[in-house]
């Protein structure tokens, strides 16, 4: 009897959690740390062309300051985009947690990044668990490369890997306005954060998925991204060259660039076009 009441007791509680959780609104309209403060919004014209609106341009420095800067509105034509880059950034020691995002490499030089996060509150911190339970909403950032590249590198000093996909420039446009029209809805639309189910990677395959249709079938390394080289490897949009996914994976490090970097973090363009040297130096290329 006694035992009966403990399990009914606990399903009760358990519904209740459950209801109130599901009675939660996302929202874009709260008091946001200042990287989320501006919510993005895309628009594609009839010629095809997208406008992005608040792209983020934060300068970072080793002192973990930012000298901050958005950009209301930047057009950009997807014939532009050359090239996309994964790149995947330990968030700590662990062989399955990691974030991972998208660079778009442009014609002229510029490379435009696109992150899917956890949107956090003033003075609110990140939990992977917490982040099971609603507890974040969903942010669809774009920013310059020197932004997204240079916190993880300048201020956390995370190990982060750039990997170039094998994607064609017709692909690699698609790509890009899809990605842009997820974000328009995600303005519209907001919805909450969820570690597993609704987080930076398997959210971009969904939306890859929607410009190159049937391309990334459904992986482990969806909901645990530091797997995800390995998947992009077997599913044919990274070159190994043949080497197994250890050497790979070191010789995609950036970590060695930081000085260099550092050196040129007054502009945006220069930061981009070392890195990309110093990448293609680094492989031989």
């Amino acid at each position: 009897m006694i035992k009966r009441i403990v399990v009914t007791a606990a399903l009760v509680s358990l519904l209740l959690c459950l209801a109130y959780l599901y009675s939660l609104e996302s929202s874009n309209d709260r008091n946001w740390y200042d990287y989320y403060q501006n919510t993005p919004d895309a628009t594609v014209s009839e010629d095809g062309k997208v406008t992005l609106r608040y792209l983020r341009d934060f300068k970072h420095d080793r002192s973990g300051t930012a000298q901050d800067e958005w950009q209301e509105n930047v057009t950009i034509d997807p014939e532009d985009v050359s090239r996309v880059w994964f790149v995947l950034s330990a968030i700590e020691e662990s062989k399955y947690v990691a974030h991972s995002f998208l660079v778009f490499e442009l014609n002229d030089g510029r490379a435009i990044s696109f992150s899917i996060e956890a949107r956090r509150e003033e003075g609110e911190p990140y939990s992977a668990l917490l982040g099971l339970f609603r507890k974040y909403d969903l942010i669809y950032s774009w920013g310059m490369e020197r932004d997204f590249v240079g916190v993880r590198l300048f201020v956390f000093d995370y190990q982060t890997e750039m990997y170039p996909l094998l994607l064609d420039e017709e692909q690699a446009g698609k790509v890009f306005v899809a990605m842009a029209r997820a974000t328009a809805d995600m303005a519209d639309n907001p919805r909450f954060y969820n570690t597993l189910t609704g987080n930076c990677t398997n959210l971009l395959a969904k939306a890859i998925n929607e410009a190159v249709p049937g391309r990334l079938p459904y992986d482990l390394s969806w909901n645990l991204p530091a797997l995800s080289v390995g998947y992009l490897i077997e599913q044919g949009f990274i070159d190994s060259k043949g080497a197994d996914i250890d050497a790979v994976r070191a010789n995609a490090v950036i970590n060695d660039f930081t000085d260099e970097l550092m050196s040129v973090n007054d502009s945006a363009l220069d930061f981009s076009r070392t890195l990309r040297r110093l990448y293609f130096e680094k492989m031989g290329e």
